[in-house]
């Protein structure tokens, strides 16, 4: 039995950031933080996002480090420029970090090393409940609201997979 073969361009439904093809049966394949750079960029409530701000959480999270931007659309640099602008003339990152620093954090080994996989999926939720609220009465005024994003992919090897604390912008609509 002779299988055909589809041509390139049919196997491949669109091409990353880096120019790589991405397979139509993505679905089978492991999750990479190249392959899963969209997860992040859309709310089904909200919409699309205007950025968002990293946390380095590897090899674990440290919201003290400089928060690594990343831009929603390049086509929108002036609207998350604005949205930084907003962040830092509220002094968020204080907020931020004291926030984080008064989530709880969970142990293993019978509480003698600090579970970061753990601390950082359990940190989302509870910033979304304490400290988003707070941050959104203040970004309002400049037209943005934020929300706290755990960013996940499954490592092809080394440890099984990575999570990522984003703090999201987005644009507050005159109807929302």
């Amino acid at each position: 039995m002779v299988v055909e073969q589809q041509p390139f361009r049919e196997q491949f439904a669109q091409v990353t950031d880096s120019g790589k093809p991405v397979p139509k049966d993505k679905k089978w394949h492991a999750s990479t933080r190249e392959n899963s750079q969209d997860k992040w960029k859309t709310d089904k409530r909200r919409g699309d996002t205007v950025g968002a701000l990293e946390a380095r959480s590897e090899p674990t999270l440290d919201v003290h480090e400089p928060l690594t931007p990343l831009i929603g659309s390049e086509n929108d640099q002036g609207r998350w420029q604005r949205a930084q602008d907003a962040w830092k003339t509220e002094g968020l990152r204080k907020k931020l970090v004291e926030a984080s620093e008064n989530c709880p954090v969970e142990s293993c080994c019978c509480g003698l090393i600090p579970d970061e996989e753990k601390r950082i999926k359990d940190m989302v939720p509870y910033l979304n409940r304490h400290f988003v609220p707070v941050a959104n009465e203040a970004l309002k005024k400049h037209g943005f609201e934020i929300d706290a994003f755990l960013w996940w992919w499954h490592n092809l090897q080394g440890k099984s997979e990575t999570t990522i604390l984003l703090i999201r912008f987005y644009e507050v609509t005159e109807e929302g």
